[in-house]
């Protein structure tokens, strides 16, 4: 056992009770890959936490607490992982909300162009499957491969969820803050992609519509922001326009997930009118204002924290799992490359728990 900042971890795996663990807990990897943490979960407070969840809507808000951290490098928890993994995954598709999606993002498009005030939406579709084999959790070799921060929650208080997120809504390390602005996709396969997402106007107008919506909360916070030059960011099959922003903030993490969340990226801009007409959507029938996709999912160590935007996952209930996929949807949109760059995302995330 060692300490950081006055938080204990443990670092031998051998005192994990796997069965327990599955059955509630969590996983947490950042970017840099070189560490996992991960626990038993019960249940904590507003005041005191180790993992936290808020929904999309920002209407539910979920604290944990583990009796024991763990704390192992990477290496260690995909060879703890291996050595115990049993059976396939099998999953079966059973249906997708394609049609639905196509109907909302026409709609989108036509209340976009009707010049109400109205930028960008972002629609989003979903491919439920009939599911069984070993734990999810062990997709953990595959996931850990993208550039991205693995996360994972189960426990019976909110939906199961795992994923690899490209997308951070915040790192804290004391008062000094970072996010990034991602929007902009193209498949990898393409034939010059960085040059042809850089360039493409309706990606940069989605992309710069993000920046904006994020500057413009920061500085309601109070935060002056700096922005980094933007890039193409390699994640897997797809490419994304990505543009790093620091600030600096001494409000509470919950505070600063409740100003931001959710961006332009997940949401849409302006964000009051964007939710307002997401709530009109086919999609919202699914889960009203308790959707979890797309929500945040944060992890903290005493005076760091990295909050995640939910996405890129798989939630799982019993023997039914969906994968939900969502694109951002501008005046210029067309709608069978939209639903194509869906179902791009979709298949990356089916990829990963094969």
């Amino acid at each position: 056992m060692f300490k950081a900042m006055g938080k204990s971890f443990l670092e031998d795996l051998s005192a994990l009770n796997l069965s327990t663990y599955l059955d509630n807990g969590f996983v947490f990897m950042d970017r840099d890959k070189e560490f996992v943490w991960l626990g038993v979960l019960e249940a904590g407070s507003a005041d005191d936490y180790d993992v936290f969840h808020s929904n999309f809507y920002n209407t539910a808000q979920f604290y944990f607490k583990s009796p024991s951290i763990f704390k192992v490098p990477m290496n260690t928890f995909v060879k703890f992982l291996s050595e115990r993994e049993d059976g396939e995954f099998n999953y079966q598709l059973l249906e997708t909300s394609d049609q639905s999606y196509l109907k909302d993002l026409k709609h989108s498009i036509e209340k976009i162009q009707s010049n109400e005030g109205l930028h960008k939406l972002v629609c989003v579709t979903t491919a439920k499957f009939k599911s069984s084999g070993k734990h999810p959790l062990f997709a953990f070799e595959k996931l850990k491969e993208l550039d991205g921060f693995v996360y994972g929650i189960w426990d019976d208080r909110i939906e199961n969820v795992l994923g690899v997120s490209p997308e951070p809504l915040f790192i804290r390390s004391g008062d000094s803050c970072s996010t990034v602005a991602l929007a902009g996709t193209i498949s990898t396969k393409t034939e010059g992609y960085e040059s042809l997402l850089t360039n493409d106007i309706k990606e940069r107008e989605e992309h710069d519509l993000v920046i904006k919506d994020i500057e413009n909360k920061l500085s309601r916070l109070g935060a002056k922001t700096s922005v980094t030059e933007t890039k193409v960011r390699n994640f897997g099959a797809l490419a994304h326009l990505e543009t790093e922003m620091k600030f600096k903030s001494n409000l509470y993490s919950v505070e600063v997930v409740k100003a931001l969340a959710p961006t332009a990226a997940l949401g849409g801009y302006p964000t009051d009118l964007a939710l307002k007409e997401l709530k009109q959507m086919n999609y919202f029938s699914l889960d009203k204002d308790q959707r979890s996709f797309g929500g945040v999912y944060s992890f903290s160590l005493d005076d760091t924290e990295f909050a995640l935007v939910g996405i890129r996952n798989i939630f799982w209930d019993g023997k039914l799992s969906t994968i939900h996929s969502g694109g951002g949807i501008v005046s210029a949109s067309n709608p069978e490359s939209e639903l194509q760059e869906v179902k791009n995302k979709r298949y990356l995330v089916v990829e990963l728990f094969k």
